[in-house]
């Protein structure tokens, strides 16, 4: 069976390295791939825009997922019956406003938001809404872009004319906590639920992501995403993030897709995200992943870390070079680390080292409190 998927970045990537050992033939489609890509299957370039080529290389394959929610759905509906997740689900994550009033209509909790179209609006979302709030762009926007933090009238007005279009004001949440859950079903209606991760993020991006035992809103977290899996139907990948604040669970965003917070299950867990997504999108049964705890994810943002040959000769650190060129705020690459050969406090340490190291000075601390507590 031939997969196709839209998109070249790292998820197509790591999509196409999890086939080892499912048979399937993995084609990319999309812009020129990271240098690692061709090494693990045969990439078309192509552009996402050009309905001609996406009809052509659609016709081509057997099954088509994709890597962003900012995949344009007008040039796949004529193809629709192909496409996992469903074009419904795209259609919906893809814009903020039909995400939350979807959230919303199926009684999940989310921040107070308001849809801001005109400037004439301003004034009464700064009452309504209140500051500090984050406003961001009903679309588009990804890792941090597309929004920003406002803390009075001027500031929105000022935001509202740089971002240049409809956009989304958010009430600010002063929460405890930032989790998501990964979970993936298949067209057989099985569901396979990863353990909640904890979150971190600076700038809108993800710093690191912990999973250290069983969460005490993992059951409410899993209750959330089967809702909308069996509302859309959905097959392949889900990841769903929220605040907590007590023990109430707020959605702050939705991904129809593999997802950066679970990037840790492709060493902690038997079966990665990206194994069980690439198998339900090709029809094929899934089954619920085994998982080794404590684990972790360290995002490798604008370069890779310059010494990595350290880590070679420790079996509880895996590193992953996605092979692209290094940017301010592009993320080029992942650590994750298990926690099984080492103490909870030597798994914290090596934590804390990495993260200094990524110029992280209040995680790493974060991470060394945590070592001296347990």
């Amino acid at each position: 069976m031939k997969v196709g998927i839209l998109g070249t970045g790292q998820l197509a990537l790591m999509m196409a390295q999890a086939n080892q050992g499912l048979g399937l033939e993995i084609i990319p489609f999309g812009g020129k791939g990271g240098k690692f890509l061709s090494s693990v299957c045969a990439p078309v370039e192509g552009d996402l825009n050009d309905q001609t080529a996406v009809d052509a290389f659609i016709d081509s394959v057997d099954v088509v997922t994709y890597e962003s929610e900012n995949t344009p759905v007008d040039s796949l509906i004529k193809n629709a019956e192909k496409i996992a997740p469903t074009l419904d689900a795209l259609k919906l994550f893809q814009n903020r406003l039909l995400e939350k009033n979807f959230l919303v209509e199926q009684g999940l909790k989310t921040v107070n938001y308001q849809l801001l179209s005109t400037p004439e609006e301003l004034d009464e979302a700064a009452t309504t809404i209140g500051f500090p709030a984050i406003l961001k762009t009903v679309t588009e926007g990804y890792d941090g872009r597309g929004q920003c933090l406002v803390k009075s009238l001027d500031e929105l007005k000022a935001g509202f004319d740089e971002l240049n279009q409809y956009c989304i004001m958010e009430g600010f949440v002063d929460f405890d906590q930032e989790i998501s859950i990964v979970a993936v079903r298949d067209k057989q209606k099985n569901i396979a639920f990863y353990p909640v991760a904890e979150n971190f993020h600076r700038s809108g991006q993800l710093r690191l992501s912990i999973v250290d035992g069983e969460h005490p809103l993992q059951k409410k977290a899993e209750d959330a995403i089967r809702n909308l899996l069996e509302k859309l139907d959905y097959v392949g990948c889900m990841a769903m993030e929220f605040f907590v604040k007590g023990d109430q669970l707020l959605v702050n965003e939705m991904a129809p897709r593999v997802h950066n917070s679970g990037h840790w299950t492709m060493d902690g867990a038997d079966q990665s995200q990206f194994y069980l997504h690439i198998k339900a999108v090709a029809g094929q049964a899934i089954s619920t992943p085994v998982i080794s705890q404590p684990v972790a994810m360290v995002n490798c943002i604008g370069d890779m870390p310059a010494d990595t040959a350290k880590y070679d000769r420790l079996d509880f650190v895996s590193v992953y070079d996605y092979g692209k060129e290094p940017r301010a705020e592009r993320k080029v690459g992942h650590i994750n680390v298990l926690g099984n050969d080492q103490s909870k406090a030597e798994f914290f340490n090596t934590l804390a080292a990495m993260l200094d190291e990524a110029n992280e000075t209040s995680l790493a601390d974060l991470m060394r409190d945590r070592a001296t507590s347990v």
